[in-house]
């Protein structure tokens, strides 16, 4: 509880799972679990690192809010 080294943080900042937003989790994580499912994880997994590197290329630091404008 006294910890010396705070964590500071903004509150307009994305909440993270292991270090991605959200969105970016959500895009590797689906086509793992597929990939799971045909015997084939390998490939989910570089399918869902396509996926991420294609999103934050689209987004290029503006955020998703401005991703999701875009698309609608």
């Amino acid at each position: 509880m006294n910890d010396p080294t705070p964590l500071y943080h903004r509150l307009d900042d994305p909440k993270r799972l292991i270090g991605l937003p959200l969105d970016e989790f959500a895009l590797l994580l689906l086509p793992l679990i597929a990939g799971f499912l045909c015997h084939a994880a390998l490939i989910g997994l570089l399918v869902g690192g396509g996926l991420v590197i294609g999103m934050r290329w689209l987004k290029r630091g503006r955020g998703a809010a401005w991703l999701l404008q875009a698309l609608y």
